[in-house]
């Protein structure tokens, strides 16, 4: 009996599961984000349909074909249709994941574009990959209807061409690639960010803008400025909440989302990752400095 499809929402853990489909070529099955129990595992065993999991943190192990991985953040496992695998979260480090299952008569030629085949096993991933984010635009497509089915759809495609994209960019050859100094191009990056910081910006969205890889940037920044252009947004990112925090009345999910974070606790954990205390302790601090100072 075909298993209806439901959209399932914890505290902590969201997925798609059965879901239906019009389509033979490239068709969703299943997606879901989800911190895994410290030793949670599956198998061995096999699935029916292709599976990616891709680890935003914590470790785990992932074995197939007399392999075993031990993996950790900003890499995936490849799951085929049929073939025997297992997979365990670390007992002291759990990992979490976000995945999709897919299936269709066109995978496989996608996936051989992405240089994965069914002996791949385990890919790395950049970890400014906007793959999470393409999954979790899947999971908020959460109503069951057939304009998000065509939604749901399309990010598929994305996530895919997104894959494929890390397997398609120019050799080490990219000074002869490129005609202007890297300056040019971490300058012109630069630019890009201070205008559009408050969106929900990526540093492969910033080096389509400006016409190079994503690679090729990341080299640009760290030879001009000595840092990673993820990490030149959260530091500008920062600096204008700083702002905000010392001058509007703002609160903390008004100025999260004015600087680009549609999650008020995702930017409280990175600010307090960048600064050592939280927004609110932040504010606290400066405006009675300030007021101090009058």
């Amino acid at each position: 009996m075909k298993k209806d499809s439901v959209y399932i929402e914890y505290a902590d853990f969201r997925a798609l599961r059965h879901l239906n489909h019009k389509n033979i070529e490239l068709y969703l099955i299943s997606c879901g984000d989800e911190p895994c129990e410290p030793g949670h595992s599956y198998g061995p065993g096999s699935r029916d349909k292709y599976l990616i999991h891709f680890i935003l943190s914590g470790k785990g192990t992932f074995s197939t074909g007399g392999r075993t991985w031990q993996l950790h953040s900003n890499q995936a496992f490849i799951i085929y249709p049929g073939q025997e695998i297992s997979y365990k979260a670390d007992e002291e480090d759990p990992w979490e994941y976000i995945w999709v299952g897919f299936h269709g008569t066109l995978v496989d030629s996608y996936l051989e574009s992405a240089g994965i085949d069914i002996n791949t096993g385990v890919i790395d991933i950049p970890e400014d990959s906007v793959i999470p984010s393409i999954i979790r635009r899947i999971l908020n497509a959460k109503e069951l209807t057939y304009p998000n089915e065509l939604l749901r759809q399309s990010y598929l495609l994305a996530l895919l061409a997104t894959l494929i994209s890390y397997n398609d960019e120019p050799s080490n050859d990219d000074e002869n690639i490129y005609c202007y100094p890297q300056m040019v191009y971490t300058e012109e990056a630069m630019h890009y960010i201070s205008k559009e910081y408050m969106y929900d910006i990526s540093v492969v969205d910033i080096a389509d803008k400006i016409g190079i890889t994503r690679s090729y940037l990341a080299k640009c920044f760290n030879n001009t400025i000595k840092m990673s252009p993820k990490q030149y947004i959260i530091k500008f990112r920062m600096e204008k909440a700083c702002e905000l925090l010392k001058t509007t009345n703002l609160n903390i999910t008004e100025t999260s989302e004015s600087v680009g974070y549609t999650n008020s606790l995702t930017f409280s954990k990175a600010f307090k990752n960048y600064y050592g205390i939280s927004p609110i302790e932040w504010r606290n601090k400066n405006v009675k400095a300030s007021i101090d100072n009058q």
